[in-house]
């Protein structure tokens, strides 16, 4: 097969097998690469094109499967997606890099480092952590760490990483559980709450670096916020799905979820006069019933 063979939106759909309605909405989506643009009207797509809607394909017809839905939510779709890829590209990296010759010992160092990482940036804060301390706590030399993570910005994000996947699974689980509707989505925004103070806690960290303009610090806060807000756009889009909140923008539902969120992390930093529930009981009250007389939203 000539992987670089050119075509256009018919022969796409042809070799594909997928029609050109469900191409146009994936390219609006951000969940197929874009073709390469000659003119005005005129794009051609190639076999990569070809490989991605394929994917995708699978990937419904596993969630259809499971869930027994048929339409599946886009930003659930392109998180599945981004996971489906990522071996690819981890495959790329290992061809290119040498590997120690224990696999089994290597992932369990690499994850014992991980670990003791979270906790250290959690007790002593992400700029007051260094590989030394990491390794102290682990129980190697500080070069070991460099087999790992070339740096410590590296490393942490992949403490970052590890709890968004543990969040963004268990609210998979909730939501294919079967459960009453409301109750998924209470359980699974349930989820966001436990999961948020280890994720605030660390954010909050990297602010600090914000007063000396670390660029890098910018840029990651900016990513943490992307993730969270695409884990929760999945929550919200199944409530909007079920009928249990009316259609609003996702975007700035989610955002406006972590504000809620961070504004909760503040206050319980502040005294111990509310607990997690009571606060989390108070903004569903809010949410739902509005803050007019007798619970009339405004």
């Amino acid at each position: 097969m000539n992987t670089n063979k050119r075509m256009k939106m018919s022969d796409l759909e042809l070799e594909s097998g997928v029609p050109r309605t469900r191409i146009n909405y994936y390219l609006r989506q951000g969940l197929l690469h874009q073709p390469e643009k000659t003119g005005l009207t005129m794009a051609y797509y190639d076999q990569s094109h070809v490989d991605r809607l394929k994917t995708i394909e699978d990937i419904k017809r596993d969630y259809l499967d499971k869930s027994g839905k048929y339409r599946m939510p886009a930003s659930l779709l392109k998180l599945r997606l981004k996971e489906h890829l990522l071996p690819e590209k981890e495959a790329d990296k290992e061809e290119t890099s040498e590997r120690e010759p224990d696999h089994e010992f290597s992932a369990q160092r690499k994850q014992d480092i991980i670990d003791a990482a979270a906790i250290l940036y959690v007790r002593n804060g992400y700029y007051h952590t260094s590989l030394r301390d990491i390794a102290r706590e682990v129980g190697i030399s500080p070069s070991s760490i460099y087999l790992y993570f070339p740096d410590k910005r590296e490393l942490f994000g992949a403490v970052i990483d590890q709890i968004l996947d543990r969040m963004n699974r268990e609210v998979e689980e909730v939501m294919n559980a079967g459960t009453d509707p409301w109750q998924t989505y209470l359980s699974s925004f349930q989820v966001y709450s436990d999961y948020y103070p280890r994720l605030g806690e660390l954010v909050y960290q990297l602010r600090a670096g914000l007063v000396v303009n670390d660029e890098w610090a910018k840029h990651k806060i900016r990513d943490i916020y992307a993730k969270i807000a695409e884990i929760l756009k999945v929550v919200y889009e199944y409530a909007m799905d079920i009928g249990v909140i009316r259609e609003l923008d996702l975007d700035l539902l989610a955002y406006y979820a972590i504000s809620v969120a961070e504004a909760s992390f503040q206050r319980l930093d502040l005294d111990d006069r509310h607990t997690p529930e009571e606060i989390r009981s108070f903004f569903f009250d809010v949410v739902f019933n509005g803050i007019g007389p007798s619970g009339r939203g405004v």
